[in-house]
């Protein structure tokens, strides 16, 4: 809900982080790992945003949205 209305950002980043340290491993945590992502990409910490999808992509090999999100991630800056 923040980040869809890029309100309360570092409130969102801080629960999503919490999330992420009591995920299971695989797609659940990759999910949360790819919201965190988000968040810090929209809050313009561009190298958080990309380790944290290249975990996700790690937790979650098989989800190409991942990889795509790395790559608009590397190609874009700004948001």
């Amino acid at each position: 809900w923040c980040l869809e209305r890029k309100i309360g950002l570092e409130e969102a980043e801080h629960y999503a982080r919490e999330a992420g340290k009591r995920a299971y491993a695989g797609e659940f945590r990759a999910k949360v790992l790819n919201t965190l992502a988000e968040i810090c990409f929209v809050r313009g910490n561009m190298s958080e945003a990309i380790r944290l999808i290249e975990m996700a992509i790690e937790q979650n090999p098989e989800n190409d949205s991942y990889r795509e999100q790395l790559e608009r991630f590397q190609g874009n800056p700004g948001n």
